[in-house]
């Protein structure tokens, strides 16, 4: 049991640590989602960008990739710094998904990491995780309680929720407008999707989702 133990914290630190590498790598490369910036090489190196994106996606996935590799039963130990990083990396997955640049597939970026598919397997983790604390018994003293979940773990799933049907609505819009031979500003989308305001229908703020005061849960 202990051996048990010890593996499933070696491999947390280690999840932990390759999360934070990944997304180091998204900060470097989501430069290029934005079309505002305009750097020489763009013009001088037309496939720089495209490179760029694409190294971007694939980094956006590996992070994904390894949170999952997490046990269930660390979930509740990870830092708010690593929900953070897995913020960060959401937003940017949606601006990967909606970007409208010459070049870009969306097929292709919705084989490699699909937005929705990804929101619905974080929330199953999140219950899941959830699930397995509440049927988990500790000993205390001479009781037999339930191990504690974070409310965390009940807020988020609906909240990522939320997060999946404005970028469906996103998406949705993107495929009228082309319908009707037109574009949807990528200026609007990068107004929409970003880490300060994901808004919402009912007009939530996403940036709560990265403010300190709402990991206070863990301590």
């Amino acid at each position: 049991m202990q051996d048990r133990a010890v593996g499933a914290l070696w491999l947390t630190c280690s999840a932990i640590l390759f999360m934070h590498y990944y997304i180091v790598e998204i900060f470097l490369y989501e430069r290029a989602i934005d079309e505002k910036d305009q750097s020489p090489q763009y013009s001088t190196y037309p496939f720089t960008r495209l490179h760029m994106l694409h190294a971007c996606l694939n980094s956006t996935r590996l992070c994904f990739d390894t949170f999952h590799a997490i046990p269930l039963s660390r979930l509740f130990d990870l830092p708010y710094t690593t929900w953070t990083s897995l913020g960060h990396a959401i937003v940017v997955l949606s601006k990967l998904s909606l970007l409208q640049t010459t070049d870009w597939d969306h097929e292709y970026v919705q084989n490699v990491l699909n937005f929705s598919e990804c929101m619905d397997k974080l929330v199953q983790t999140l219950d899941n995780a959830k699930a397995s604390a509440e049927s988990t018994m500790e000993r205390d003293g001479q009781n037999w309680l339930p191990q504690n979940v974070p409310q965390l773990f009940s807020m988020l799933p609906g909240t990522l929720q939320r997060v999946k049907a404005v970028h469906e609505a996103m998406h949705a819009a993107q495929i009228s407008a082309s319908g009707q031979g037109l574009e949807l500003p990528s200026a609007e989308i990068g107004e929409i999707f970003t880490e300060d305001e994901f808004l919402m229908s009912s007009a939530t703020s996403f940036s709560y989702f990265f403010n300190e005061d709402f990991w206070q849960h863990f301590t």
